[in-house]
C-alpha cells in the first residue's frame, strides 16, 4: 500500500518539475501588459480555404460517424457523472473511504458542494518581488455542472493588475480518488491591462492519501490575435472541512510570465 501512494506521489511530482517554467523567465506587471497590447493589436492573417465536391461528400459520411460518437460518449458521460454523490468533505470517513467520491455510497448524502479559497502571495520580477492575492470559488451542482470563479490582483512599483474569472466547471471523471473537469468561461483584466477574453481550462485534483490532495491545472485565455497559458499547482492539507494550502500559478504571454506562490485556506461546504 505504502509503494503505491508513494509512486503515485512520485509520478504527480515529475509531471509538475516537466511543466514548471523556467525561473530565469520573469516580467513586471507594466512589461506584461504591454506584451499583451503589442500581440492584440496585430492583423489577423488567416486565410479562408475551399473544398472540392469530393471532400463535401467525404465530410458528410465522416460528419455522421462523429455524431453517432458524441451522442454515445454524451451518455456514457451522463450515466457515470449523474450516479455520484458526495461525503460533506474529503477524507470525511478517513481511511475508509479515500477522497471525497463514491458512487451510491450509504453514507455519502448530497450531489452538490461547493469550495470557497483564498491565498496570499508573491510573485518575482527579475530580482524584485510584488505581492498578490486571490479567490475562488468552485464546485458541483446536481454533480453535473458547477461554478467556477477567480479573483486575482497583482501588484508591483508599476501598478496593479486585476483578472477576473467566470464560468462553469464540467466534470469529465469523477472517483475516489481522482476527478477531471473542463472549465469554459470568460477572463477579464483592469486597470494595467485591459482585456476582455474567452478562458478555457482543465483541472485534475488527486486525492493520493489523508489528509493530502494535489491539483494541477492549465489553460488558456483567448482573445483576438491574444493568447495567455496559464498553469497552477497546489497541495492542500485537509482538516475536516477546513483546508490549508500552498501552490503556484503562472500566467505566460511570450517571453512575459507571472510567477506566483501562494499559501492560503479553503473551506468546504
Amino acid at each position: 500500500m505504502k509503494t503505491t501512494v508513494f509512486g503515485r506521489l512520485t509520478v504527480l511530482f515529475i509531471v509538475l518539475l516537466i511543466l514548471a517554467p523556467s525561473p530565469s523567465l520573469f516580467a513586471d506587471l507594466g512589461d506584461f501588459a504591454e506584451s499583451v497590447e503589442e500581440e492584440k493589436n496585430e492583423s489577423d492573417t488567416d486565410k479562408s480555404e475551399s473544398y472540392d465536391d469530393d471532400e463535401n461528400d467525404d465530410d458528410e459520411e465522416e460528419g455522421g460517424f462523429i455524431d453517432f460518437f458524441l451522442s454515445i460518449t454524451a451518455l456514457l458521460w451522463l450515466y457515470h457523472n449523474s450516479s455520484v454523490w458526495y461525503t460533506e468533505y474529503p477524507y470525511e470517513y478517513g481511511h475508509e473511504r479515500p477522497a471525497l467520491i463514491g458512487y451510491d455510497w450509504e453514507n455519502a448524502e448530497k450531489q452538490s458542494r461547493l469550495v470557497v479559497s483564498s491565498a496570499g502571495g508573491a510573485f518575482w520580477e527579475g530580482t524584485d518581488m510584488g505581492w498578490s492575492g486571490s479567490a475562488r470559488i468552485n464546485g458541483k451542482i446536481g454533480a453535473l455542472i458547477g461554478p467556477d470563479f477567480e479573483y486575482r490582483i497583482w501588484s508591483d512599483n508599476s501598478g496593479q493588475l486585476q483578472y477576473l474569472r467566470t464560468g462553469l466547471a464540467i466534470p469529465i471523471v469523477q472517483n475516489d480518488w481522482f476527478s477531471w473537469d473542463l472549465n469554459i468561461g470568460g477572463g477579464f483584466y483592469f486597470d494595467l491591462l485591459r482585456l476582455n477574453a474567452a478562458a478555457l481550462g482543465s483541472r485534475v485534483t488527486v486525492y493520493p492519501f489523508r489528509p493530502i490532495s494535489l491539483e494541477i491545472r492549465g489553460g488558456a485565455i483567448l482573445a483576438e490575435n491574444v493568447k495567455i497559458s496559464e498553469l497552477g499547482a497546489k497541495i492542500g492539507v485537509h482538516l475536516n472541512r477546513f483546508e490549508v494550502l500552498t501552490g503556484y500559478y503562472g500566467q505566460y504571454q511570450g517571453e512575459d510570465i507571472i510567477h506566483t506562490l501562494e499559501f492560503g485556506n479553503a473551506f468546504h461546504f
